[in-house]
């Protein structure tokens, strides 16, 4: 699955950068054909009637080992995806375990910008003064 709703940058002149760039990466049919695909919808619904959205998203891996080549490449699949939304001065964080279903809604998934920083060893959106926002929530369709 590609982390990127690529189809949002067709015909633009940033085209062919976010192919050539944009991260493939295992995701479960369940994943990637429920939740992960409901989000994005929303994502571009909000898009097409509010305007622009940033939006930062990747995969979890939890390594409690060092990695050798004697770990199997199961192992080597994330453990969970992310995606952080935000507008200029809105929020919204979902993590997304990899073995969630079809059905499940993604606002069920949210989380803090600091739980998902402590997950993935990342500092994300650093010097930004954002707050997590139940209207941007309501927006994307969860209430």
């Amino acid at each position: 699955a590609r982390l990127a709703p690529i189809t949002s940058f067709a015909n633009t002149p940033y085209w062919p950068d976010l192919n050539n760039l944009s991260n493939m990466v295992p995701m479960p049919a369940n994943l990637r054909l429920g939740p992960w695909l409901r989000l994005e919808q929303a994502l571009n619904s909000f898009v097409s009637k509010q305007g622009e959205l940033y939006v930062v998203s990747g995969p979890l891996f939890l390594i409690t080992e060092p990695l050798t080549s004697s770990n199997s490449l199961a192992a080597l699949n994330p453990a969970a995806y992310y995606k952080v939304v935000t507008t200029d001065d809105a929020m919204a964080v979902f993590v997304f375990p990899n073995n969630l279903t079809r059905a499940e809604s993604y606002c069920g998934h949210t989380s803090s910008l600091s739980d998902l920083e402590t997950m993935s060893g990342l500092t994300l959106l650093p010097g930004k003064k954002l707050k997590a926002s139940k209207a941007l929530l309501a927006e994307l369709g969860c209430s």
